[in-house]
């Protein structure tokens, strides 16, 4: 199976992630993508804390990220802007 015996990103990524999948290819199998509400494996820590697995994020969830990373980057524009959004966020946390 191809791999890369190294440390390095870029590498490790064409010779191995992409590299593995592209043989099976070349032996003629078909790599297909699984149905998108099939779930193969839960992380184990979830599931022993009780918290419900989700495959995908619903819409509200994708809203909220967005959100929070535009005001994250226009916060973000010099380091005094960005300290007082974080003061503001430890604030808002507690």
């Amino acid at each position: 199976m191809p791999y890369y015996k190294g440390a390095e990103r870029d590498k490790d990524i064409t010779y191995g992630e992409v590299a593995f999948p592209n043989s099976i290819f070349q032996l003629g199998y078909k790599l297909l993508d699984l149905p998108k509400n099939t779930i193969l494996a839960i992380p184990a820590y979830d599931l022993k804390r009780g918290i419900k697995y989700k495959k995908w994020p619903s819409n509200f969830e994708k809203l909220i990220f967005l959100f929070k990373s535009n005001i994250y980057k226009l916060f973000s524009i010099n380091k005094y802007t960005l300290n007082l959004y974080l003061k503001f966020l430890k604030i808002v946390k507690k």
